[in-house]
């Protein structure tokens, strides 16, 4: 063994470590309730409505051999009105016209309807306090 040095001095060295834990507290509790409320509400609904514009045409006796078949003139369908005419001899002649067009119209219709809202009660309850001391909250969700 090697004799030791009177000017060297061994100085044991420490050293500390630091461990960090966690665990899980309760500090407090909520109690929700969820109510669904109803309400009647208007709802403005718009609506097509189609009717018959009927208008009648004279014409000026123009004559034809058989009857003339309906038919269209853009948005108006056209019915010729024959009639028989007796002369000499059997014509036929159109006297009118019956013309109809579509119209087209939009009114508004009230529609009665119901409306459902959900509201969300929450009640918050802290276990650090004295049994019946706890705090309210309540939200409204719609």
């Amino acid at each position: 063994m090697p004799e030791a040095d009177p000017d060297v001095v061994t100085v044991a060295l420490h050293a500390e470590f630091l461990t960090a834990e966690k665990r899980e507290v309760v500090t407090g509790k909520a109690q929700v309730r969820k109510t669904i409320e109803t309400e009647s509400a208007e709802v403005n609904v718009d609506v097509e409505r189609e009717h018959a514009d009927v208008t009648r045409v004279a014409v000026d006796n123009r004559v034809v051999t058989s009857a003339p078949e309906p038919y269209w003139d853009g948005d108006t369908y056209v019915v010729p009105v024959v009639e028989e005419e007796l002369i000499v001899t059997k014509r036929l002649v159109v006297r009118e016209e019956v013309r109809i067009r579509r119209v087209r119209g939009t009114e508004t219709v009230s529609v009665p309807a119901t409306v459902r809202r959900e509201r969300v009660e929450v009640t918050e309850i802290d276990v650090n306090t004295k049994p019946g001391k706890h705090s309210q909250q309540s939200n409204d969700i719609v």
